[in-house]
Formats: structure tokens, sequence, C-alpha cells
């Protein structure tokens, strides 16, 4: 019996064309994952968040300042906490000035003396001077009023300053460009800020010369007095309504309105000049007692609208929100920034909450396209 082997026959496969196929399928591949990714850049492209260049938290601060030269002896509430308007927040010795007034209306009290026919003349003549004298006080203390105003809005304006180079040294350090710049900054506010006091100062010895007049007038009275006596004339007392009363010097210091005191700046015992700040206070319960200002790329102009949700990240941590309330026309960002000679797209950007900043923090904002 004879063995037959049979022998299966195997597929032929052609293993030149099934290469051609798999080169096919993966050039077909790649231009599939090249055309994703062209649509996932343009996607996330048209999306890039807006950035600022530069951004700042501003504000609307309120001083608390002695208006006269005295002693602060305490002060009565700590930084952070919230104060009414008209609540006390500090206390002084006013008692050198409370003598003065009360010599000062002695002084007063005596050029308007008795009058006599006699001496109606002089009296007349120290009258008309006493009106002089008024006239020209009113104007002194005018001028003291706006050089007042003027010592405090640079005091303010120090105190900004000085909390920018703050900032700006805890974020980049005290060798930095932006530290320098905004040391420099503070350096020039500071020296305006004595240019300012000095010339306070000033009006003040003004007023003191003025003093020394009205005892020239009072000399005059007092002659016209000696002349009465020796002639013999009834005194006639002045009525009590014109009487000149006695001003009151309050020792106490108030909060000019809600808030909360973000900054102490005096100490118990100091000794104040007349305009020296004692605290800063930052209104609360308002809209807009805290807001940002930023600048934006010029490239950015027609991307911006009002009423943009913004994101606010402070440098030294944390994340607030906001909203484009103004965009202004562009022009250049403050110097001393390393942005010198750039120009920018202004906003006023509205925050949402505004606890934990403070005016001069350095933040960053984004603005999702």
């Amino acid at each position: 019996m004879s063995q037959t082997n049979t022998v299966q026959a195997l597929p032929a496969t052609n293993v030149p064309g099934t290469r051609e196929k798999m080169k096919k399928m993966l050039w077909l591949l790649g231009i599939l994952c090249l055309l994703l990714c062209l649509v996932l850049y343009v996607f996330f492209w048209s999306h890039k968040p807006i950035v600022s260049q530069y951004a700042m938290v501003d504000g609307m601060i309120h001083t608390v300042a002695t208006e006269i030269a005295a002693p602060l002896v305490d002060i009565v509430v700590a930084e952070g906490s919230r104060v009414q308007k008209g609540q006390i927040v500090a206390h002084r010795d006013v008692s050198a000035m409370t003598r003065e007034v009360s010599t000062a209306r002695k002084d007063i009290e005596q050029l308007r003396g008795p009058s006599m026919e006699e001496i109606d003349r002089r009296l007349r003549s120290a009258e008309d001077a006493e009106d002089d004298a008024i006239a020209r006080l009113a104007k002194v203390r005018h001028e003291e009023e706006a050089k007042k105003v003027q010592m405090e809005a640079l005091v303010l304006e120090h105190v900004k300053s000085e909390l920018a180079m703050r900032s700006i040294e805890a974020s980049h350090g005290a060798g930095s460009s932006e530290y320098k710049a905004a040391y420099a900054r503070e350096r020039k506010i500071r020296g305006q800020m004595e240019q300012a006091k000095e010339a306070f100062e000033r009006s003040s010895r003004i007023r003191a010369a003025m003093s020394q007049e009205l005892g020239r007038i009072r000399y005059e009275v007092e002659q016209a007095k000696q002349l009465a006596s020796r002639n013999r004339f009834r005194i006639q007392p002045m009525p009590e309504s014109k009487k000149t009363k006695e001003a009151a010097v309050n020792p106490t210091l108030f909060a000019p309105i809600d808030g909360r005191v973000i900054k102490i700046v005096a100490k118990a015992g100091e000794q104040l000049a007349a305009g020296d700040p004692v605290m800063l206070i930052l209104p609360e319960g308002q809209e807009r007692s805290l807001w940002i200002r930023a600048w934006f790329p010029v490239t950015e102009q027609k991307a911006l609208h009002l009423g943009m949700p913004c994101t606010v990240e402070r440098e030294l941590g944390g994340v607030f929100e906001g909203r484009i309330e103004e965009i202004a026309s562009q022009g250049p960002i403050p110097k001393g920034h390393g942005l010198d000679g750039l120009d920018g797209i202004p906003v006023r950007i509205a925050l949402t909450k505004q606890d934990g900043l403070m005016p001069g923090d350095k933040v960053v904002v984004r603005i999702e396209n």
C-alpha cells in the first residue's frame, strides 16, 4: 500500500503591493494630523487671552490730618479696622492752642472796647484798622488754606509712591530698575512735599506778624482809654451781643467717611505740625473705592469692549474679577516701568470684590478673547 503525501497550497502574497498601500495610508494619516494641528492652532490663537502691558490698583483715599500744630495723645483705632463717618479716631493735646485762642479773644475784646465821644475818632480809626486787619487775615487764611490743600495732596501722593515702591521692592527686589525708578519718584515727591510744608509754615509766620499788628492797634486803644480817664468820661460797656465768643478747640479727630483704616502714619506722643496726616482711610461700601488702571497693547484696541470680563492677578498673590468700565484713547505708558516710549490703550477696570487689595499694588489683567 502506497503512502501519498498531500501538500496544502499556501495563498500567494503580493508583498510589494501591500507595502505601497501602507505608505499611502501613512501619508494620509500625516496629512490628517497636519490639518488637525492647523485647526487647533487657529482655534487656540483666536482664543488667546489679551494680557496687560502694565496695570496697578488705584483708588480714592481720605486723609485724617490735624489742622493745627499739637501733640498727638493717642490713636483709638488700628490698621485694618472699619470706622464710621464722625467716629473718633484720635486725640490731641490742644491746651496750648486753647490758651492762644483765649488770649486772642481778650485782645479782640479790648480792641472793641467802650465808646466815648472824645475818643470817638481814635476808636473809629482803630476799628478801621481792625477791619483792614480782618481783610488781610482773610486773605492770608485763604492762601494758607490753599497751601494746606496742596500740602495734603502731596502728602497723599507721597504715600501712594511709597506704597508703590514697597510693592515693587517686594516683587522685583531693591536692585531692579523698576525699584530705582520708583525710589527716584518717591524722592522727587518727598522734596515737593517738604517745599509745600515750608510754604505752609511761611503762611503761619505771616499770621504771627499780623498778631503784632493787632498789638499795635491795642496800644492805640489804650491811649484813647487813658485820655478818657483823664477827662472823666463815663465808660459805656459794649453790648453783650457784640462781644466776641470764645472759639472752642476740639481735641478729637474724626473719621471723614465710612471706610477701613489702611495705614496709620503717625504715632502717639508725636508732635504734629498743621496739616500732618495721622491715618489713611479707604471708603468701603462703594463700587468705585478701588479700581484697576491698565494699559493694553495697541494691536488689541479693536478687541477691547466695554463690559468685557477680566481676571486680575496680583503679583503678591490673589486673583480678582472685574469688568472693563472705561476705554481711553491711545497714550504713553507711565514711565519708570521698563516700558518708556511705548504706547498703550488705557483702560479702567471696575472690581467685583476688592478685599485684600491696596492702592499701588502691581497686577496683571487677562481678558479672554
